[in-house]
């Protein structure tokens, strides 16, 4: 073969390994973007779901008021009402305390609070110490969302 045959192939080759290498970034790219914005739609959903469930609590307070206020005015008791609204009320701060303490709980050991960050995605999704086992394992993929895991960030004083 002639040595501008055995270059052009060469240069040939060259070229499709860093076209190859490019589509590869690209679709990597593509994949954690199209992750961040499944995440963006998750919390979204979530923050929906905790502002109609405040509506809801602030529309039984503004029903309890008025109640009060009608029994203020020497209309006849409805202590029922109010015990019920009162303790519908109680169920409602409860359940939205529990939701935001299940939030920061590790996704593996379901008991300690998240506290390592998986990048480039960017979850926080399990605790130190099942961070430690995870790695030990060889485990080199978010267990999230399954994008490779380039560094870990151990995060203090996770919860506010």
């Amino acid at each position: 073969m002639s040595p501008q045959l055995e270059e052009e192939r060469h240069l040939k080759e060259a070229s499709e390994g860093n076209n190859k290498r490019r589509l590869e970034a690209l679709c990597l790219k593509i994949e954690i973007d199209f992750q961040r914005h499944k995440d963006d739609l998750q919390r979204l959903e979530q923050e929906y779901a905790r502002l109609k469930e405040a509506a809801e609590s602030t529309k039984m307070e503004h029903q309890a008021k008025e109640v009060l206020t009608e029994n203020s005015n020497g209309i006849n008791p409805q202590g029922e009402t109010i015990a019920r609204l009162l303790h519908e009320l109680d169920q409602l701060e409860n359940s939205t305390e529990n939701e935001v303490s299940n939030d920061r709980e590790c996704m593996i050991c379901l008991k300690d609070e998240v506290s390592v960050v998986f990048l480039p995605c960017a979850h926080q999704v399990i605790c130190a110490s099942c961070n430690e086992n995870y790695e030990k394992k060889g485990k080199a993929i978010c267990p999230y969302c399954r994008v490779p895991i380039e560094q870990r960030i151990l995060v203090y004083g996770a919860s506010s």
